[in-house]
């Protein structure tokens, strides 16, 4: 029988520690608001896409983008093992 993997991941995200990484403007209402504990964790896992380099055209090698067009998005890692996501 194989045995299910439950990894314990501690949380990295502490809302008073994003709080003083920042040290505050002259004009507080021009600091940028980060997101509070809450909405970090509750936001959705995103699967990781192959990606292709990009050249200069200039310095594209011959037929390079004939390849990539004809291949399938392909999903290179899933955090969120989910096997119904897809590449945009």
């Amino acid at each position: 029988m194989a045995q299910a993997f439950h990894p314990v991941i501690p949380r990295a995200w502490d809302d008073r520690e994003v709080e003083a990484f920042e040290v505050p403007l002259a004009q507080p209402e021009r600091s940028r608001p980060y997101l509070f504990a809450a909405d970090y964790y509750a936001m959705e896992v995103m699967p990781i896409c192959r990606s292709y380099h990009v050249y200069a055209p200039s310095r594209e090698p011959a037929r390079y983008m004939e390849s990539p067009k004809q291949k399938q998005p392909e999903i290179v890692s899933d955090p969120g093992l989910s096997l119904e996501t897809s590449c945009p």
